[in-house]
């Protein structure tokens, strides 16, 4: 099975050598490692790490990005009302509605009667040139990942069109999603940024996020510890556990969570806002989405710059030229 899987990739690579990136693109991993490693410690050198790697690198902050990067510093979140200009974002709007009838959308199931919809802009950037020109391309957003990183500006973010909804509004529903319940993304600093396209109010299910849980402290990296323990005793058998202990995993990792910010005196706050709202987050910090409880459909923007945290942040030298559509 794993010789058919390396020629289907190699076959893949062939056609589109771009995607030697989408295998690098992805950033070092919450947890790694089994659970003995992690009782001695794994994840709080790995978090010790990150957080000496981003300390040391220099931060180039533009007078463009100064106020919001000042503001992610101190909360983990930047708030911006009406990020585009009105006609910019009644045509972005139009080509979210197109994206919805692509035959290649993905939809995924978050419980009985709820869904996740989303299109990745960035592979037709063709067909949709607006959200190329004013998400993919918009140099603030780039300025102020780069600045809160601490990296390098180089491959530009994904576009994903994203909806949570409930097929049938009026009927009972069951969230099963873990993203129901505070956690981080990584164990260091990692930047995402959501384009609200409608009015999201506080039964909408909105990006909730806990202002000062991204800032490194003692507490903080008992955290972590306490965190990958639960992770890896639960997981070790990657992906092969059955019964209790998959079960269990996910309200001990909540409990996790939900204990530490009761006792840091800090809490998940819903991020509400009207349409054209942009939320920029550094999910180190603990974030959720909420319940969506009104039923209606939750439409926005998802951008993810987890590329400058990658492997293939080290050698864009090289692959920049392979895949042009995420390249400064």
């Amino acid at each position: 099975m794993a010789a058919r899987l390396s020629v289907r990739r190699l076959k893949a690579l062939w056609k589109e050598p771009s995607r030697l990136v989408d295998w690098l693109r992805e950033p070092p991993q919450l947890v790694s490692g089994g659970a003995a490693s992690n009782r001695l410690g794994l994840q709080v050198a790995r978090t010790l790490v990150g957080e000496a790697s981003w300390r040391l690198r220099g931060a180039d902050i533009s007078d463009r990005v100064r106020l919001a990067s000042e503001v992610m510093e101190r909360d983990g979140v930047f708030v911006m009302e009406d990020f585009l200009q009105p006609a910019d974002f009644r045509s972005l709007v139009v080509e979210y509605e197109r994206s919805r009838h692509e035959p290649d959308r993905q939809e995924t199931a978050m419980g009985t009667n709820v869904k996740m919809e989303h299109y990745f802009a960035n592979y037709t950037p063709e067909r949709y040139p607006n959200a190329m020109r004013l998400l993919r391309d918009d140099a603030f957003l780039i300025e102020l990942a780069a600045a809160v990183l601490r990296r390098k500006k180089t491959y530009r973010p994904h576009v994903d069109f994203y909806t949570v909804y409930r097929p049938f509004p009026e009927a009972p529903y069951e969230d099963l999603d873990s993203t129901q319940y505070p956690h981080p993304d990584r164990h260091f600093p990692t930047v995402k940024a959501f384009l609200y396209l409608a009015d999201v109010n506080a039964d909408d299910g909105p990006f909730s996020y806990a202002k000062g849980s991204h800032r490194m402290s003692l507490s903080r990296l008992r955290f972590d510890y306490e965190y990958s323990v639960i992770w890896t005793k639960h997981r070790s058998t990657r992906g092969r556990a059955r019964g209790n202990a998959v079960k269990s995993f996910t309200p001990l990792l909540a409990n996790c969570a939900e204990t530490w910010l009761k006792n840091q005196g800090m809490s998940c706050d819903p991020i509400v806002g009207r349409a054209n709202t942009l939320v920029v987050s550094n999910n180190r910090g603990l974030h959720k989405r909420g319940i969506p409880k009104s039923g209606h459909a939750r439409p926005m923007v998802y951008m993810d710059f987890g590329y400058l945290n990658s492997r293939a942040q080290h050698f864009y030298p090289v692959l920049k030229h392979f895949y042009t559509h995420l390249q400064s």
